[in-house]
């Protein structure tokens, strides 16, 4: 690992978090099933970019499933999840 890599990676993943909230708004999720399912999701499209040997899909999808999982973070704190 370079020096800057891991600030590099975070500052993709922000600028993603930033466009996924400008897309479609900061409503949370509503419950631990729909965290589950856009989690589950990522990681599909994280394997079959594995498969399919697509290095660029991979990191694109490791930065959707980091995205995945802050926004995931933030809902379960906030307390208004309904389960």
């Amino acid at each position: 690992m370079k020096d800057g890599d891991i600030d590099n990676a975070i500052s993709a993943i922000l600028e993603m978090l930033s466009n996924r909230l400008d897309e479609k708004g900061r409503g949370i999720f509503i419950s631990s099933h729909e965290i589950l399912g856009i989690v589950a999701e990522e990681y599909a499209e994280f394997t079959k970019a594995v498969e399919d040997n697509d290095v660029a899909g991979q990191r694109s999808e490791l930065i959707d499933i980091a995205v995945a999982a802050i926004l995931g973070v933030v809902a379960r704190s906030t307390g208004k999840m309904d389960w």
